[in-house]
C-alpha cells in the first residue's frame, strides 16, 4: 500500500468517526499501520486521540472491498461472541 493511500484511509476514517462519535476533535495520533494476515480484508492498526485528552486509543480498521453485507458482518459477529464469552469468565 502506498503512503498516499494510507494517508487517504486515515483521513477518511477520522472523518467518519468524528461524525459517528460526535467527536470533532478526534484525530490520528500517528499514521495507520498495515498489518498482515487478512484473508479477504486489509487490516490497519490505528491510534486515535482527541485534542485535550490525555492519551491515545488503539483500534483496528478492516477494509472489506467486494464483500457482501453478510460476509462483512460475519467477523464482527464472531468478535462480539468472543467478547461476550470473555466477559463471562
Amino acid at each position: 500500500m502506498t503512503d498516499g493511500r494510507v494517508e487517504t484511509l486515515g483521513r477518511a476514517l477520522v472523518a467518519h468517526l468524528r461524525g459517528v462519535l460526535a467527536a470533532p476533535a478526534l484525530d490520528l495520533a500517528e499514521p495507520p499501520v498495515a498489518l498482515t494476515g487478512g484473508f479477504d480484508t486489509e487490516i490497519y492498526a490505528v491510534r486515535l486521540r482527541e485534542a485535550g485528552a490525555g492519551g491515545a486509543v488503539q483500534a483496528l480498521a478492516r477494509l472489506a472491498e467486494g464483500l457482501s453485507e453478510a460476509g462483512a458482518a460475519a467477523p464482527a459477529q464472531v468478535e462480539r461472541a468472543l467478547a461476550a464469552a470473555e466477559a463471562v469468565r
